[in-house]
C-alpha cells in the first residue's frame, strides 16, 4: 500500500502484469463456457480511496471487462468491503454483474445500477455464524424488499460464508430465499 505513493511506476507495472494474468485465465474459462467471476478484495474502499481506485484499479478493471466482452462473454466482479464511493465507476465499466459485500449499501447499488447489471448480495456473512435464524431471515426479507422484484438481482452472502458456519444456517438461508423470492 505504501508503494502506491512511493513507487507508482512499480504499482502500474504490477497492475499490468496481474491484469494480463487475469485476462488469460478468464479467457480460458470463457473457452470452457464459464462466465468469469472475478474477486478483487483489494479494490474496496475499506483499503483504498476513490482517487487511488480511479488511478490504480479502474483502468485495469476496464481492460479486463473489455477483453472478456470482446470474446463474447459476460463478466461478474466481487469487491470486498464498501464500494459505495465508487459505485458509479463500477457501473460505468460495463460489467454484467457486481457482487457487493455487506458493508456496501444495497439501496444505493440499486439507485446507481438497477437494470444496467445484475446485482448480487449483500447478506452479512457473519450472520451465518453469529446470527440467529430470525436475523438471517430478516436480512433476506430486507434484500428482497430493496430489490422490489428486479429480475437482475440475486440474493447472496456479501462475501464468502465462513467455514465455521453451521450447515443448518446455510440451509435456513436457502429456505428463506425460496420463501421470499428466488435464489
Amino acid at each position: 500500500m505504501q508503494d502506491i505513493y512511493e513507487e507508482k511506476e512499480f504499482i502500474h507495472g504490477l497492475m499490468k502484469y496481474t491484469t494480463e494474468t487475469i485476462i488469460v485465465r478468464s479467457l480460458e474459462a470463457v473457452e470452457l463456457g464459464i462466465t468469469p467471476f472475478i474477486g478483487d478484495p483489494s479494490a474496496g474502499m475499506s483499503l483504498i480511496s476513490p482517487t487511488i481506485y480511479k488511478e490504480f484499479v479502474y483502468p485495469y478493471h476496464q481492460k479486463i471487462v473489455q477483453a472478456i466482452h470482446d470474446k463474447g462473454s459476460r463478466v461478474v466482479f466481487h469487491i470486498c468491503g464498501s464500494v459505495d464511493l465508487i459505485m458509479e465507476d463500477l457501473v460505468s465499466l460495463g460489467m454484467d454483474g457486481i457482487s457487493i459485500d455487506s458493508p456496501s449499501s444495497l439501496e444505493k447499488m440499486f439507485e446507481v445500477g438497477q437494470g444496467k447489471l445484475t446485482i448480487i448480495g449483500n447478506v452479512d456473512p457473519m450472520l451465518f455464524v453469529q446470527g440467529s435464524f430470525d436475523q438471517l431471515e430478516n436480512k433476506v426479507q430486507e434484500c428482497f424488499k430493496i430489490s422490489k422484484g428486479e429480475p437482475k438481482y440475486i440474493v447472496a452472502p456479501g462475501c464468502q460464508i465462513p467455514l465455521s458456519a453451521p450447515m443448518v444456517n446455510i440451509k435456513h438461508f436457502t429456505a428463506c430465499c425460496h420463501k421470499y423470492g428466488a435464489c
